[in-house]
């Protein structure tokens, strides 16, 4: 019995490939186990539209009695992965509709869906409105500053950052760059 990957199967054989690489399962599955298996494929597939691919999570915690971290851990990605894809399950199906046509990016949604939810239409809206073909986006202030062993970014949304917001970048940068080199200083 072919549990998942049966369109790859009748392709190979259409292409006159000889053989195909397989799982081969031994025993009997029961059908929970069936079910669960099938799910961990549909949910790891890259076609997936996102929503789709939030129904599938959800769909194998609830056969498994997971949690996302769980479900995470077993299906080998990040946990704020499945967290995030589920925060699309909370949306208006207008809105999810929009995510899967692309219209709105996950992450986005994924915004909109912690905000409050008499506020999710209008940002949905403006989401929308940004993402669409000819929409003026926004100039960043960039800038990169050579060091000794590398460089320095700062990126700002704001295209005529007040001093204060450069200086809170690079403030940021250098805690993080401390940070790291004492976290190298311990580990050695």
């Amino acid at each position: 019995m072919v549990v998942f990957g049966e369109r790859r199967w009748r392709a190979a054989a259409l292409a006159g490939l000889p053989s195909v690489n397989a799982v081969v399962m031994e025993g009997a599955l029961s059908a929970e186990d069936l079910v669960a298996v099938q799910l961990v494929e549909n949910a790891v597939r890259e076609d997936l539209r996102p929503v789709e691919q939030a129904r599938a999570y959800r769909r194998l915690m609830d056969a498994k009695g997971w949690s996302a971290r769980q479900a995470a851990r077993e299906l080998g990605v990040d946990h704020l992965r499945v967290v995030r894809s589920l925060a699309l399950l909370d949306l208006p199906e207008a809105v999810r509709d929009q995510v899967d046509r692309g219209a709105i990016p996950p992450t986005a949604a994924y915004e909109i869906a912690r905000a409050d939810p008499p506020l999710r239409d209008g940002l949905a809206r403006k989401a929308a409105e940004a993402r669409a073909p000819g929409a003026a986006r926004p100039r960043k202030f960039r800038a990169e500053i050579k060091v000794p062993g590398g460089s320095v970014s700062v990126t700002l949304d704001d295209p005529e950052p007040g001093e204060d917001a450069v200086a809170s970048a690079l403030q940021t940068a250098l805690r993080r760059s401390r940070k790291s080199r004492r976290g190298r200083t311990e580990a050695a």
